[in-house]
């Protein structure tokens, strides 16, 4: 990575564009406070576009502060690295923050991985059987100088980054906003599943109807496999029935809407349900 360099720029100037992380407004108060008393000590960092505009890098809740106070102009650290090594500056700035979730550090260190094996391969050239030969060493590195920039060992450095590359994107964005987003133990057991099945676990996890909540990783692969290996049986009606067993309440009146309802409910009654009527 190449140095930085000190400058002062107008406000106005600065793209935010898409951040890994949204500002998180419980923060900006003392953040702001504070900069109206000393003043912004620490620079945000920026790369140059090739339009000229300024694009941020490294620094969105200061730069959100600053703007909220109404300063026309901020000192900034211009990073002339690409764009690969920019979005490294990111990550990791944001991976040294102790209010990360379990779930957004293993996928910012997985993001972190990705782009230190994407940076060693081109420097040779493409050279994948190079590569193989001093990957593991290279790797060991790595894990070591990130943990100690991040203040954890280098084993969990290397387990968090193998959760975040197993753990399903749709999987993950369920359980935001959740207790499991900060538990890597259910992370871990959710990640060793395949994809369709993190997704369904996440699905019941994360249910409205608390009855229907699984309380664990565990708790729901059960109820996914019970699903799974229970046989269905052989009527002309079985798989009609088991879709009407899945459905919500607002598709179940859908689907009856479009049928004579007391013929339905007739049948729906003699299966031991009952059917709202719309």
């Amino acid at each position: 990575m190449t140095g930085l360099v000190l400058k002062r720029i107008p406000v106005a100037d600065i793209l935010v564009g898409r951040r890994i992380r949204p500002v998180d407004r419980r923060a900006l108060g003392p953040l702001k406070a504070d900069i109206e008393v000393h003043g912004l000590r620490n620079p945000i960092e920026v790369g140059q576009e090739e339009g000229g505009r300024w694009r941020l890098v490294a620094g969105l809740h200061r730069l959100t502060a600053v703007q909220e106070l109404g300063h026309e102009e901020i000192d900034v650290l211009v990073c002339e690295d690409d764009a690969n090594a920019r979005r490294e500056r990111e990550l990791m700035e944001n991976l040294c923050r102790i209010e990360l979730s379990a779930l957004e550090r293993c996928q910012f260190l997985h993001q972190l991985k990705c782009l230190f094996q994407e940076r060693t391969h081109a420097r040779h050239g493409g050279d994948r059987r190079s590569d193989h030969a001093t990957n593991v060493p290279r790797l060991a590195d790595w894990y070591r100088s990130v943990a100690l920039r991040a203040s954890c060992s280098a084993r969990t450095v290397q387990r968090q980054a193998l959760i975040g590359h197993d753990l399903d994107e749709l999987a993950a964005d369920r359980l935001r906003g959740t207790p499991f987003e900060d538990s890597q133990r259910e992370l871990e057991s959710l990640s060793r599943l395949e994809p369709r099945k993190q997704q369904r676990v996440a699905l019941l996890l994360t249910a409205e109807d608390e009855a229907a909540r699984a309380a664990s990783v565990a708790d729901a692969l059960a109820k996914v496999d019970g699903e799974t290996e229970a046989p269905e049986a052989k009527t002309p009606t079985s798989r009609m029935w088991n879709l009407w067993n899945r459905a919500s309440a607002d598709e179940r009146r859908a689907f009856v809407a479009e049928l004579d309802e007391d013929e339905l409910a007739d049948a729906v009654a003699a299966r031991g349900y009952r059917l709202e009527r719309i």
